[in-house]
C-alpha cells in the first residue's frame, strides 16, 4: 500500500506545482480524501490490535500519533520561516510574499498571535479556511468566503498543506471512542457526515465548498470508511488469496489514478461528489484491505510508503525555493519540484522519522513488559 500512498502525495505535488510531461493524476483534493480513508484503516487496526491490554492507554495512543506528525512538520515549518528570512535578506526587504500578510495585519495583535500559535500547535489549522478578518477592527469571524479576506488568512500559512493535519489530529482525539464501537454506529456516523455535506450543498451551494472539504464533521465519513476497510481486512486476512491478487489490485488502482484526467465525469444536483471521485474513493475503500494483506511485509513497499507524509508536507517548501530561482522556471518546473521534494523527503525520513519511530515503538514494548 506504500506505493499508492506515495502516488497520492505526488498527485498533490503536481496539482500545486505543475504537471510532469502533461501528467496531472487525480488533482489535490481527492488524494487527501483517499489519505483520510487509509488513515482511518490504520487507526482502526492499531486501536483494535495494538493499543489493547497493557497498551490500552488514550495518552499513549495520542502521544504516539503526535510524535508521528509533529517533528517533521516543525522541521519544515522552521525551514520555511528561515528560507523566508534568507530570501528577505537577499532581496534587502522584509516585504516578501511569505511575510506580506503579517505586515498587513500590523496592530491586530490577537489575530496575528492566533495565526502564529495556530501554526505551531497545528490543531485548528483547518479552521483558517473558514475564517476572515474584519479590516475595521482586526477581529476574526466565520465565513464561507475566506479567500476574500483582506488579506486572506490562508496567505499567512507557512505550510499550507498542514490544514489536513488539523483535521487528522481532531480525528485522533475522537478515534479511540469511535473505532471500537459496533459497525452499526460507524455506519450511522458515515451517513450523518454524508448528509451534512448534502445539507450544506443544498443550503449554500458551492460557496461552502471549503467547509465541505476542510471541515472535520464532513470529512469524518472518509476516516470511517477506513473502518469499513478494516472490517473487510479482518474477514479476509485468514482467507487464502491468490498471490497475484495484490499486484492486480495495485495495477488497476494505479491505472485508474493515471487515467482519471481523461475519463468522462458528471455530477448530480445536490450530490456532493462527482462520478469519478465517487468511483475512485470506492476503489480505494475496496483496494486497501487487499493491498495491506499482500504488501504489509514488503520492505520496499513500506519504505516507499514512509516517504508519503514527508513528500506531502514539504513540497510547498521546495516550490517556494525553486520559484525564487527563476532560471529553473519553465515546462520542467514541476519535475524539479518533485525531484527535490523526494530527495528531501528521503533525508527527513532517515534523520527524523526513523529515530523517532524506534522511540515510538519502544514505548509500546515497555508498556507490554510492564504489563
Amino acid at each position: 500500500m506504500g506505493k499508492i500512498r506515495t502516488l497520492l502525495a505526488l498527485s498533490v505535488v503536481m496539482f500545486h506545482c505543475g504537471s510532469i510531461f502533461g501528467v496531472t493524476l487525480i488533482g489535490g483534493g481527492l488524494p487527501v480524501q483517499a489519505f483520510f480513508i487509509i488513515s482511518g484503516f490504520y487507526m482502526s487496526m492499531v486501536l483494535n490490535e495494538k493499543y489493547i491490554g497493557a497498551n490500552n492507554s488514550y495518552k499513549l495512543f495520542l502521544s504516539n500519533r503526535l510524535l508521528r506528525l509533529y517533528p517533521i512538520y516543525w522541521v519544515v515549518l522552521i525551514l520555511t520561516v528561515l528560507g523566508g528570512v534568507l530570501l528577505a535578506a537577499k532581496a534587502h526587504t522584509i516585504h516578501i510574499n511569505k511575510f506580506e500578510g503579517y505586515f498587513a495585519l500590523q496592530g491586530y495583535v490577537p489575530s496575528v498571535a492566533f495565526m502564529i500559535i495556530n501554526q505551531v500547535v497545528i490543531f485548528g489549522q483547518d479552521l483558517v479556511y473558514s475564517l476572515a478578518i474584519d479590516p475595521a477592527n482586526g477581529h476574526l469571524f466565520f465565513t464561507t468566503l475566506a479567500e476574500n479576506g483582506k488579506p486572506p488568512l490562508t496567505t499567512l500559512l507557512m505550510v499550507p498543506p498542514a490544514w489536513t493535519l488539523g483535521v487528522e489530529l481532531t480525528f485522533y482525539l475522537v478515534a479511540p471512542f469511535i473505532l471500537r464501537r459496533k459497525a452499526g454506529i460507524i455506519v450511522s456516523l458515515i451517513v450523518l457526515s454524508f448528509l451534512l455535506r448534502v445539507c450544506l450543498l443544498y443550503m449554500y451551494g458551492s460557496a461552502v465548498e471549503l467547509w465541505m472539504y476542510k471541515f472535520f464533521p464532513t470529512s469524518l465519513m472518509f476516516f470511517l470508511l477506513g473502518y469499513v476497510c478494516y472490517r473487510m481486512y479482518v474477514r479476509l486476512k485468514n482467507v487464502k488469496l491468490n498471490n497475484k491478487l495484490g499486484y492486480v489490485v495495485l495495477i488497476l488502482l494505479v491505472l485508474e489514478t493515471f487515467l482519471y484526467p481523461y475519463l468522462p465525469d458528471f455530477r448530480l444536483a445536490y450530490f456532493p461528489f462527482g462520478f469519478l471521485d465517487t468511483l475512485y474513493l470506492t476503489s480505494i475503500t475496496f483496494a486497501v484491505p487487499f493491498l495491506f494483506i499482500h504488501f504489509k511485509s514488503n520492505t520496499l513497499d513500506n519504505k516507499i510508503g514512509e516517504l508519503s507524509y514527508p513528500i506531502y508536507i514539504c513540497h510547498k517548501l521546495f516550490f517556494y525555493i525553486l520559484r525564487s530561482m527563476h532560471f529553473l522556471s519553465g515546462q520542467f518546473f514541476g519535475l524539479y519540484v518533485v525531484i527535490g521534494t523526494i530527495i528531501f523527503a528521503i533525508l527527513l525520513t532517515k534523520l527524523v522519522t526513523l529515530p523517532i519511530e524506534k522511540y515510538r515503538q519502544s514505548r509500546l514494548i515497555r508498556q507490554r513488559s510492564n504489563g
